[in-house]
């Protein structure tokens, strides 16, 4: 299959960055390196981690062991990483809860200080919120799914992964944008609320793209759009959100970080090793085909990513008035 012109521009970029001989002063891991998660194994981030995990296994020459500490949204694998000794040999599977929502959201408890005791690396794939509707819903596309919320408001229901979770910001986001009224229906994970939206008992939700092909081949999810800054091969007759509602994206992305304190050499090191691992097209397929997209940026950009995702959540949170559970 020939590459597309965006395959030949990240892959450009990342080469760039990938470590060459004579580069990054000579370091290399010399043992098992930790890729530290803040999730149970069978989620979008275990795979995320596990893809990963092989892919920098020949660039590391050395084995890259995936280390599930789930607990706390995500922070207690978060404040192992920070603990580890920063000699590159640790690394933290991070995402856009973790970094960017859960630090502007009262009542969350982060247990650390993200950005003095962990060093952005890269950022490196995303998977799209999508909109999606019960089983039966009256409503077949955006246009019909706002007309019915002018017509009942406080009428129709979504769920989310509970007060607090980017499922719930994004809807509220949303509901805000074209002036309509829901009903949030929290649940303790986005797999209870998903069930729910199945069985008819709530109507919508924004759900991540990768955990909803199941659903969505099942017809136990209706895709009514996707909410990510581009289209997505895994849902490629999806209409984008941002197209109608301009700035209107909201992408679950994943990246890397280490405890903070790591030597120049193994920054350099891992931020040219991840890029470069993810400009491997048969590594891009992989993840493509679970609809995680490549982001590739370098530590300073997905630092910057970092920053301004916070916000603009914290704007969310703030008009209205959210708190977590």
């Amino acid at each position: 299959m020939r590459p597309s012109r965006r395959d030949l521009m990240l892959a450009g970029a990342a080469a760039a960055l990938s470590p060459r001989p004579g580069t990054a002063q000579g370091w290399a891991p010399t043992r098992d390196v930790r890729l530290i998660t803040g999730f149970p194994p069978g989620g979008t981030t275990d795979i995320v981690a596990r893809l990963l995990a092989e892919a920098l296994r020949p660039r590391a020459g050395q084995p890259v062991v995936v280390d599930p500490r789930p607990g706390a949204n995500g922070y207690l694998g978060a404040q192992a990483a920070s603990r580890a000794a920063p000699d590159g040999h640790t690394l933290f599977l991070t995402q856009l809860g973790i970094m960017s929502v859960g630090p502007v959201v009262p009542g969350v408890t982060v247990g650390l200080d993200l950005d003095r005791d962990l060093v952005p690396l890269a950022c490196l794939v995303g998977t799209p919120m999508v909109l999606v509707v019960r089983p039966g819903a009256p409503f077949a596309d955006v246009d019909a799914f706002l007309a019915a919320a002018r017509a009942r408001p406080g009428g129709l229901t979504y769920g989310s992964a509970g007060n607090g979770s980017i499922n719930h910001l994004a809807m509220e986001r949303f509901a805000a944008l074209n002036g309509v009224s829901l009903v949030h229906v929290p649940y303790r994970g986005g797999a209870p609320a998903a069930t729910d939206l199945g069985a008819g008992r709530v109507d919508a939700m924004f759900a991540n793209l990768a955990e909803s092909l199941g659903p969505i081949a099942g017809g136990r999810m209706v895709p009514l759009a996707l909410a990510g800054e581009g289209p997505s091969g895994a849902l490629p007759d999806a209409p984008l959100l941002s197209a109608r509602f301009p700035g209107f994206s909201v992408l679950n992305w994943f990246g890397i970080a280490a405890p903070a304190g790591l030597p120049e050499p193994a920054r350099a090191f891992w931020e040219g090793a991840l890029l470069g691992a993810l400009a491997d097209p048969a590594v891009r397929r992989g993840f493509a085909e679970r609809a995680l997209d490549p982001v590739l940026e370098d530590g300073a950009t997905f630092a910057r990513r970092i920053a301004g995702e916070r916000a603009r959540w914290r704007q969310v949170v703030e008009a209205g008035n959210i708190r977590a559970d």
